[in-house]
C-alpha cells in the first residue's frame, strides 16, 4: 500500500502561476470571469433563501477576485491569487450548503475521503 500524503499543502496557491504572459491571454483570463460575475448577480436577483444569497455574493467575489488577479502585475499579483484561491473554496462550501441543505459536514467528509484515497 503506497504511503498516503498530506492533502492540505497540495491545496494552498503556488505562487502568481505563470499564466497571463500576453495581452491576449489576460483578455481571455478577464472574460472567463465574467460568468461568475452573471451567475452571482443573478442568485442575489433570483433567490428568497438567504443561503443561496450568500453563494450569490460569494459568486460575485469570486469573479472579482479573479478579474483582479488576471489584470493585476507587481507584487499585488501574489495577494490576488492568494484571494482568488479562497473565494473558490468560500463558493465551493457556500453551494455544498445550497445543494446539501443540513448535511454538509456528512459531504465535506466524504470529499476529505476521496481526496486523501486518490491522492495517496
Amino acid at each position: 500500500m503506497p504511503a498516503r500524503r498530506p492533502v492540505l499543502p497540495s491545496l494552498k496557491p503556488q505562487g502568481p502561476g505563470c499564466n497571463d504572459s500576453s495581452l491576449r491571454e489576460r483578455v481571455v483570463n478577464v472574460a472567463t470571469s465574467l460568468p461568475f460575475l452573471a451567475v452571482g448577480r443573478h442568485e442575489l436577483g433570483q433567490s428568497k433563501n438567504s443561503d443561496r444569497k450568500i453563494y450569490g455574493l460569494s459568486m460575485l467575489a469570486v469573479g472579482l477576485a479573479a478579474t483582479a488577479y488576471h489584470c493585476s502585475s507587481g507584487s499585488i499579483r501574489k495577494a490576488f491569487r492568494r484571494a482568488d484561491y479562497w473565494t473558490i473554496a468560500l463558493a465551493s462550501s457556500r453551494l455544498a450548503r445550497v445543494v446539501h441543505g443540513g448535511k454538509v459536514r456528512i459531504h465535506h467528509s466524504s470529499i476529505a475521503t476521496d481526496l486523501e484515497v486518490v491522492l495517496a
